[in-house]
């Protein structure tokens, strides 16, 4: 395994996923909402993204899901590339584990 999904790794199972009351290891989903109820979701698995990045989404309300891939570029900083060309870099503070549904 890489460094990179190293870091992916540690981001879920780690900083990220501490507060998530559910076995850390479970946590496979992690999102940062924004306001109106837009928000980013990134992914473990890796779907349609190559190399290191994982599958991202950008979701907002009454629009469809954006698709796109996330990797860490630094430390603690997650950076997405959606479908639509908008990029999003956040840090992995404002990512929490996604509730199921």
């Amino acid at each position: 395994m890489s460094n990179t999904a190293l870091l992916a790794y540690a981001i879920f199972v780690g900083g990220m996923a501490v507060s998530c009351t559910a076995d850390a290891a479970e946590v496979q989903s992690l999102v940062a909402e924004g306001s109106d109820g837009v928000a980013a979701i990134i992914h473990l698995e890796q779907g349609n993204c190559l190399g290191d990045a994982r599958r991202a989404e950008f979701v907002q309300p009454g629009q469809p899901n954006i698709p796109g891939c996330w990797k860490v570029v630094g430390p603690g900083v997650v950076q997405m590339v959606f479908l639509d060309g908008d990029v999003l870099t956040l840090p992995r503070e404002r990512f929490q584990p996604a509730k199921v549904m």
